[in-house]
Parts: structure tokens; C-alpha cells; sequence
């Protein structure tokens, strides 16, 4: 594992889909920086699987969880912007062969 900094952009968020697993804007953001794995990012974690392997599911910090919740929650009328975070993600040898 390798900790990394996930920039979410304006772009992410304009282009991103509530509630989409794979293409929400803190999945966009973080496919950014690991292009090489597939992402599907849940309300508090996120799952990382490559080439069919077995998921790795790492588990997302509060204040990532708190905007996934106000960007699938479009009525609750709460603002969000940019920001980052940092986060563990997996290298290709956190993959069984």
C-alpha cells in the first residue's frame, strides 16, 4: 500500500454522477491518480480491483464520507468545492497472482 493526495476538482465534481460508483466525483478523482485500477467508490470506502482480482476495500476519511453524502443528497441544499485528501491505495503487488 502507498499513501497518495486525491485532488477533487470543479471538473470532477461538473462531471460527475451522484450516487455513480465508478464515475461520482471522488471516483473521478481518484482514477486520476491510480488509472491502472478499477475504482468503485461507496459512502465510506472505496473498492480496488485489478484485472478481475480480488477487491481491496480501503476505507474513506470522514470529511470524504460527509461530501459523498451531501453530492448524493442534492435536497439537503448543502454547497461543496474542492478539496483534498490523502489516502491508502494498493500497488500491483497488493494483488494475488
Amino acid at each position: 500500500m502507498k499513501k497518495i493526495k486525491i485532488e477533487v476538482t470543479e471538473l470532477d465534481i461538473s462531471k460527475g454522477y451522484p450516487t455513480a460508483p465508478r464515475s461520482c466525483p471522488i471516483a473521478l478523482a481518484i482514477t486520476r491518480q491510480v488509472p491502472n485500477l478499477d475504482v468503485q467508490v461507496m459512502t465510506t470506502s472505496v473498492e480496488f480491483t485489478k484485472n478481475n482480482f480480488l477487491g481491496i476495500n480501503i476505507p474513506l476519511p470522514e470529511k470524504v464520507t460527509d461530501f459523498i453524502r451531501a453530492v448524493d443528497n442534492p435536497s439537503a441544499g448543502v454547497c461543496y468545492w474542492p478539496f483534498s485528501f490523502e489516502m491508502e491505495v494498493p500497488d500491483d503487488d497488493d494483488f494475488i497472482d
